[in-house]
């Protein structure tokens, strides 16, 4: 079974109102407060977050902002200030470009800010960056069966490599879950590969008593207990110097992640075994259109659907734009998108301007649509993709737009590439760009819409 597969399957296994728990990162921090299970710090703050309220609630180790619904780390920023100056996920920026980014991020999402955390001593010199190891606590039930734990691996950040890059950009580490001892490291490129060592010079993995491992243990099975019935919630934990502290849960993790462990045999109980056991009592499965069920996935978001056209229109435009790209260099899709001026031109600035307020719904409507309809499409819908469908779907509304392009160097000092779009002078897709990101051109309309 294909990773994306299982995900969607286990989405749909167990109690709807346990899946649409764990897509509410407040709501699952709330219900495991009042369960006594540790979950970072929260803070209220205004809305649209500025300057002044991060000043207010920053704590010496930091802040994480986060969207409330997602998953994936989509759209997480790390900020911390040192003296006068502020840092984006460990890259300086200006005063100007925090608000910039603090903009856009309100803009897009209601945000959750939370205190930044710190590992434990006996993990402190596995973080990199700033950023701690994060243990993923596997725990599964059978239908009307007690949680228990499947599995325990440590994630830790590799230095030089990029986070988000799938196949080298972490390292993994399985747990044996009776001792809590991490049994080494692989990275998924050469997973045949058991690293003792993080780098060459770097601390050990192999052999490390993970702190807290026990007291995590204990509080993922109770959290878990209190979700209505799912087959399986994999839990983000950091272990912190006052014990184990929970992220997130997740009811559709990673395929390859959740079954990684049983290949160095610390896996106790296989995932597909208690698949196989909600299948056999899930109710028969109805034949049913894929615009429908994009529809249902839609609306357990808590959006409501006000055309399932639209839904419809999204899935074409970005599979239209997924096959031009494919097929034809950028420089002849450029031809029909507009003129390209620089980011500081009048007109750009003008056709992205505040337009009337049913141009505005309409472009809100499109991008938020977009954004929800890219996570499930079976192709890759990133944010060039994004950008050139909504344009095309403002387009044919005669809504003007603004396709804007970028790049820079994340902090690993790798090339990185962003498009973002916006209109009637609201975010459309790819917001907020990294703070890495720097605009190098935009496209503007040739003439005015008609």
């Amino acid at each position: 079974m294909s990773a994306r597969s299982a995900a969607l399957l286990v989405r749909e296994l167990g109690s709807p109102d346990g899946q649409a728990l764990l897509a509410d990162k407040q709501a699952l921090a709330e219900r495991l407060k009042a369960a006594s299970v540790c979950v970072p710090g929260t803070h209220t703050v205004r809305n649209p977050l500025c300057i002044e309220e991060l000043a207010r609630v920053i704590g010496p180790t930091g802040l994480v902002l986060k969207p409330r619904y997602g998953s994936g780390g989509r759209n997480v920023s790390a900020i911390t200030r040192t003296g006068d100056g502020w840092q984006i996920d460990g890259l300086d920026v200006d005063a100007g470009r925090l608000s910039d980014h603090l903009t856009q991020l309100s803009a897009g999402h209601e945000l959750i800010v939370q205190d930044r955390l710190v590992s434990a001593d006996g993990l402190a010199d596995l973080s990199w960056r700033g950023r701690a190891p994060v243990l993923r606590l596997a725990t599964s039930r059978i239908p009307a069966g007690p949680p228990q734990l499947d599995s325990a691996l440590l994630i830790l950040p590799r230095p030089g490599f990029k986070p988000r890059n799938f196949l080298n950009g972490q390292i993994y580490a399985p747990i044996d879950p009776d001792t809590g001892i991490a049994k080494g490291g692989v990275v998924l490129e050469s997973p045949d590969t058991m690293l003792d060592f993080r780098e060459v010079d770097g601390p050990r993995i192999s052999g490390r008593r993970l702190p807290f491992f026990a007291e995590a243990v204990r509080d993922a099975l109770l959290a878990m207990s209190t979700v209505p019935a799912v087959p399986a919630i994999h839990w983000d934990i950091v272990l912190t110097p006052m014990g184990p502290v929970f992220l997130e849960g997740n009811g559709n993790g990673n395929w390859i992640i959740a079954n990684l462990v049983g290949r160095y045999g610390a896996q106790v109980r296989p995932l597909a075994a208690t698949l196989d056991r909600w299948l056999e009592t899930a109710a028969p499965v109805r034949r049913r259109s894929a615009l429908a069920i994009l529809r249902d996935k839609w609306e357990r978001t808590g959006k409501p659907v006000r055309a399932s056209g639209l839904v419809l229109e999204a899935v074409l435009c970005l599979a239209l734009a997924r096959l031009i790209l494919m097929v034809m260099p950028f420089r002849k899709v450029a031809e029909h998108l507009g003129d390209l001026v620089a980011p500081d031109d009048p007109r750009a600035i003008a056709a992205a301007s505040v337009a009337p307020s049913a141009n505005a719904d309409t472009a809100a409507r499109i991008g938020k649509t977009l954004e929800t309809v890219a996570r499930w499409v079976p192709f890759r819908a990133v944010c060039l993709q994004q950008a050139l469908a909504g344009h095309a779907m403002l387009r044919r509304r005669h809504i003007p737009s603004v396709l804007h392009l970028g790049s820079g160097r994340d902090t690993d000092r790798k090339f990185m590439a962003h498009a973002w779009l916006e209109a009637a002078g609201l975010p459309v897709t790819g917001y907020p760009p990294a703070p890495q990101i720097r605009e190098v051109g935009c496209f503007i309309p040739a003439t005015t819409c008609r």
